[in-house]
């Protein structure tokens, strides 16, 4: 069993990142991209002292024999003294966990899920902090705690009323007039690997698409919705605060499209 000193900086104070990478086959999906994510969080928090090549070669045999699965990679400042203050703490403890795929039910990719809206907590404003996984999530974790038992998925919000994202996932719409939309995450929020893909492959695809703020009323009024993580790939919504909706044949190509990087 896994023991973590009592001092470790990222159990006193969230002082660390974290990414968790679908594995399939035996391959950790995107790895590039999540380590890049990684760096991106290592260098806000000037965390330093990780060796990045021999942190891949350990994703790379910890999964080797994995036909599907979840890894999950945490990087802590390491141990330190009591105290806020991280000058002169170089060492980081890498934490790696793999574990078996979720067993959702295929109706969520087929058919689609039920979407609710998180309103005990709302997401506050770190631009700093925003974009990458660090390990302060008691947002997330307030926000999934209520959707749970009622939903899917749950849409949180910021203090000006803009939707940002799901409880786990990042969140797109699909207009009547064709134009693919996502909320930025510039303030708040992450920057989903399997997010960037989807713009991307948009973009390909000479799809319309924006990154813009949007309300409530907006995904009510869209014709099509749906959410996006690593795990998950692309889950439509089928119904949020009794509206229901299609799936775009545009939505379909899409989540065709990103099976080579989903479980």
């Amino acid at each position: 069993m896994l023991s973590i000193p009592v001092d470790d900086r990222g159990l006193a104070y969230g002082d660390g990142v974290w990414e968790t990478i679908a594995v399939k086959a035996g391959n950790p999906l995107l790895l590039e991209e999540h380590l890049a994510r990684l760096q991106w969080g290592l260098e806000a928090l000037r965390l330093k002292g990780l060796d990045l090549t021999l942190l891949k070669q350990q994703l790379l045999e910890a999964c080797s024999a994995t036909e599907r699965g979840v890894l999950k990679v945490i990087v802590t400042r390491g141990s330190g003294q009591r105290g806020y203050n991280p000058v002169g703490l170089n060492e980081p403890r890498t934490i790696i966990q793999l574990s078996p795929a979720p067993r959702y039910p295929p109706e969520y990719a087929s058919q689609g899920i039920v979407l609710g809206l998180v309103t005990g907590i709302r997401l506050a404003y770190q631009s700093y902090l925003a974009g990458f996984k660090h390990l302060n999530r008691l947002e997330q974790v307030l926000a999934r705690a209520e959707c749970e038992a009622h939903w899917q998925e749950g849409l949180v919000m910021d203090h000006h009323h803009h939707v940002i994202e799901g409880t786990m996932s990042n969140l797109f719409i699909y207009t009547q007039h064709q134009v693919l939309i996502t909320p930025p995450i510039e303030a708040c929020g992450i920057a989903g690997i399997m997010r960037a893909q989807v713009l991307k492959l948009a973009q390909q695809s000479r799809m319309d698409v924006r990154i813009q703020n949007l309300r409530v009323q907006d995904v009510l009024n869209a014709h099509s919705v749906f959410m996006t993580n690593s795990v998950i790939g692309l889950w439509p919504v089928r119904e949020f605060r009794q509206q229901h909706y299609v799936i775009a044949d545009s939505i379909q190509t899409l989540q065709q499209q990103l099976q080579p990087y989903c479980l």
